[in-house]
């Protein structure tokens, strides 16, 4: 249940760098409303604290929450850093509308 929270922690991180301009251009996502992707950055991150919560009492599910959130948070900087420097989009690839 940790691992899957995690998961949710690094997705939330990584759609909240995606409402960012800046950011969306590196990941290669096509254009989408930046309400949208902080409201499913916010989402994903509380879904990952509320599996953490299921699991653990709530003082000890606030404290791993807070490290996980910070390793997701390190873990899309570090992607988005190395993807800046190679140029590269990250999972999105390029769709040309017909």
């Amino acid at each position: 249940m940790i691992l899957v929270s995690l998961i949710l922690s690094i997705a939330g991180f990584g759609a909240l760098a995606g409402a960012m301009r800046r950011h969306a251009k590196q990941i290669g996502l096509p254009p989408l409303p930046p309400a949208r992707l902080r409201l499913v950055g916010c989402v994903l991150l509380a879904t990952s604290f509320a599996l953490l919560l299921e699991r653990m009492d709530w003082r000890m599910a606030a404290i791993a929450w807070i490290g996980q959130a910070a390793l997701a948070a390190a873990i899309c900087v570090v992607t988005l850093s190395i993807r800046a420097r190679t140029g590269q989009g990250l999972a999105c690839p390029r769709v040309r509308p017909d």
